[in-house]
């Protein structure tokens, strides 16, 4: 069963009653409790209250040295009110003084220049196909192309494939099937991941786990893998050939990760899963 999200009034003046939802500000992070209750958002020039409103807007900025890279010191304030932000901490600052109040999670930056088709969590609708064929001795008048597709054709042309329903929640599983072919007369190693973004940066905790069959065989274990762990590589298609693919999903009603599930839905964000393909001759 889904944990019930909770919320920390802190920041927000009057207060929140029964049935109000959480509003995030626009381009904004949500702000956490130490006990993981939501109290806010900040963004880049503001910081909002649980309704969305805005209670402080940006003073003063700089980037400080830190072991590994800088990071980022802002002082936010309004008429009433002073915050200041330390990288991913948010502090309460009363004259000389600051509190430690709460703070956002941090996520890694994605490197890779990929656009990406951005959807809601709540609707998780589509995947985009990156394809990288990489290294093949053919000509220069040839194409090293390996044709993937669906039911629905290419992938290629399709540019997105519908791997999943309209409408995605706890509980909820499936499958899509992709074909793989090698039309050229020499042999190809390939790989496939997945990676999985979040408002186009990379993401940790993705709530939904997946197996891969290739010729309805399950590859590597039949236990349900992280995003992160599904990543098959140097495997062959022979000469002229096809292999097919199942790659399962489910989102799990208790998967020890509750709080991000709900979370996920209360931010809005948008969220991308991202297929890679590359291939070379053997």
């Amino acid at each position: 069963m889904v944990k019930e999200i909770g919320y920390n009034s802190n920041l927000t003046a009057d207060g929140v009653s029964e049935g109000d939802k959480f509003r995030k500000g626009k381009k904004a992070r949500v702000l956490f409790d130490a006990q993981k209750n939501i109290l806010g958002s900040i963004s880049d020039s503001s910081v909002f209250d649980l309704k969305g409103n805005e209670i402080a807007t940006l003073k003063s900025e700089e980037r400080r040295e830190k072991s590994g890279g800088k990071i980022r010191v802002a002082e936010y304030a309004s008429d009433t009110r002073s915050f200041r932000l330390v990288d991913n901490k948010f502090y309460t600052a009363a004259g000389d003084t600051q509190m430690w109040t709460g703070y956002f999670r941090m996520r890694e930056r994605n490197k890779a220049h990929i656009i990406v088709l951005s959807v809601l969590a709540a609707a998780l609708t589509a995947m985009l196909i990156l394809l990288s064929l990489i290294g093949l001795p053919f000509g220069e008048k040839v194409r090293p192309v390996i044709d993937i597709r669906d039911v629905n054709g290419g992938w290629e042309a399709q540019g997105t494939v519908a791997v999943f329903p309209n409408k995605v929640k706890p509980g909820n599983s499936g499958e899509y099937e992709f074909i793989l072919n090698n039309p050229h007369n020499a042999a190809m190693a390939y790989s496939i991941s997945l990676e999985p973004l979040y408002e186009g940066e990379k993401i940790i905790d993705f709530p939904i786990t997946f197996r891969l069959k290739m010729n309805n065989v399950v590859m590597q274990s039949p236990e349900w893998k992280r995003i992160e762990d599904m990543n098959f590589s140097d495997m062959t298609i022979l000469a002229e050939s096809t292999q097919s693919f199942t790659l399962e999903w489910r989102w799990a009603f208790d998967d020890g990760n509750n709080e991000n599930d709900t979370v996920i839905g209360a931010d809005g964000g948008k969220i991308s899963i991202v297929i890679n393909v590359t291939a070379q001759a053997r």
